[in-house]
């Protein structure tokens, strides 16, 4: 299995969160935020301004109305399920939602998405950076791992770091993944990724 694919390099450059960007939501479920403006600068930095190579476009408007006949639900095509609100901002909104949702599709900010900011005693203490650094070392340690009881104590090791649903994610695939390349090289011997 080759770790370099070519599929996630969109994902693996636009996957990561500068925190500077993102916000607690104060009501409801306790999630996080990612500005909207910055999602759409980083997508023009990759395929240059809204409109020419990226964005909306044939957007039709319309609502889905309640047993009362009233507007219950605002939709665009794509589209958003955001709920409908009559105010002068709700296309807006609407048009905001439905690229942050598919943006994300892409990968963008794929860390919040999957619970890196999820756990705000261990954000605080360490630092997002910090636990970014001490996963790479974490993955790099498995990655390298020249066989199957030093890959079990390194993952032993980073099972105690106490990590939160994402990070613990990632860890989980590094180890799966150099996991399945020492089981192919001892069934079929020398280099595993030479086997198709």
């Amino acid at each position: 299995m080759n770790d370099d694919n070519q599929n996630m390099a969109l994902w693996d450059s636009v996957c990561t969160t500068d925190e500077t960007y993102t916000r607690k939501l104060t009501f409801g479920a306790k999630l996080t935020a990612i500005d909207a403006t910055w999602q759409k600068r980083r997508a023009t930095s990759l395929w240059g301004p809204y409109g020419a190579a990226w964005g909306l476009r044939n957007l039709r408007w319309g609502y889905v109305a309640s047993a009362d006949g009233l507007p219950a639900e605002m939709w665009l095509e794509i589209s958003s399920d955001m709920g409908w609100k009559r105010d002068d901002d709700c296309r807006k909104k609407l048009q905001t939602d439905t690229i942050k949702k598919a943006l994300s599709y892409l990968g963008f900010s794929a860390d919040v998405y999957m619970g890196a900011f999820d756990d705000e005693k261990y954000t605080e203490a360490k630092g997002l950076d910090q636990q970014r650094d001490m996963v790479e070392k974490i993955v790099g340690a498995l990655k390298a791992a020249p066989d199957q009881a030093t890959l079990d104590r390194y993952m032993a090791a980073a099972k105690d770091r106490h990590l939160n649903r994402f990070w613990t994610g990632q860890v989980q695939a590094a180890y799966s993944a150099r996991k399945s390349t020492l089981e192919q090289e001892g069934v079929f011997g020398g280099d595993s990724e030479s086997v198709e």
